[in-house]
């Protein structure tokens, strides 16, 4: 069984009751966090999961909403360290973005590079403009490539194979191409993003790194996925999920999930289940 928690599921500046988009994916034996922008924190302690504890990370780009909440990440694990044993860290970015990354945790926590703490992090730097497929644990493959993302920051979309056969696949910010149908192709869940929605904005169009409901549909219909998860939705989509999901649904016959913060979907080679979160 593979589990994926919805930490986070808005966009840069997300609406009340949804943080910035970060999910964890986890086997019986491997665990992954992918992104952790400002929000990722209390996403992950609504859903109960501990950050401290997470020994993989992927950060797709530089935007903030997707990477600013890494400096508390490596502050907490120093902290915990100091009572308790802390798997190491190993953080899998686009080769540009490892600088960053411990700039701005050094701007923000001087006492970090005291504590050694970034020291303790395996860096993975991976080509921005290449395929990389890295085993990560006996079980465990991530697959990283490049996709239609911002012009002005490399961009990688992210695929996790785990022995047992299943699949997950990330588009990140990413508009229309080739690139994610290629990346996902046979996956069981593709997380993509939808920032804009024909449905609710009938001129707009993908555009500027970002995608339809539709232009997501078609590109999981490409992949031959089981299910849709989307994600990243921009403004006017908000408390009109329904709509969100029967625009995808147009383009892509499998399952479709517009999911909240703190859903979760259980994934096993004969069956999906979908595990929403309470509300309070």
């Amino acid at each position: 069984m593979v589990e994926v928690t919805f930490l986070g599921t808005g966009p840069s500046i997300p609406p009340p009751g949804r943080g910035n988009t970060a999910f964890v994916v986890r086997s019986a034996h491997s665990t992954v966090l992918a992104e952790c922008g400002p929000t990722v924190w209390d996403g992950a302690q609504n859903a109960g999961i501990e950050l401290r504890l997470v020994p993989h990370l992927f950060v797709s780009h530089g935007h903030g909403d997707h990477m600013l909440g890494f400096p508390l990440i490596v502050l907490a694990r120093m902290v915990a360290s100091k009572t308790m044993r802390v798997p190491p860290l190993n953080v899998f970015c686009p080769a540009c973005m490892v600088g960053t990354l411990q700039r701005i945790s050094l701007d923000v926590f001087p006492e970090i590079e005291i504590g050694g703490a970034l020291k303790a992090i395996n860096w993975h730097a991976l080509p921005e403009k290449e395929t990389s497929i890295i085993e990560l644990e006996p079980d465990l493959r991530l697959t990283a490539a490049p996709v239609n993302g911002p012009l002005w920051t490399p961009t990688l979309g992210m695929r996790l194979d785990f022995k047992e056969g299943l699949s997950v696949a990330y588009s990140a910010d990413t508009g229309p191409g080739e690139e994610v149908p290629r990346l996902a192709q046979g996956c069981d869940l593709l997380v993509h993003e939808a920032y804009y929605s024909l449905a609710l904005s009938p001129s707009a169009f993908s555009q500027h790194y970002h995608s339809t409901a539709s232009s997501a549909g078609i590109t999981a219909s490409l992949a031959k996925n089981r299910m849709l998860a989307l994600i990243h939705l921009g403004p006017l989509s908000f408390g009109h999920e329904d709509i969100v999901a029967e625009e995808a649904k147009k383009t892509f016959f499998g399952q479709v999930l517009v999911p909240s913060d703190g859903d979760v979907v259980r994934l096993t080679p004969a069956d999906i289940e979908i595990i929403k979160k309470e509300k309070r």
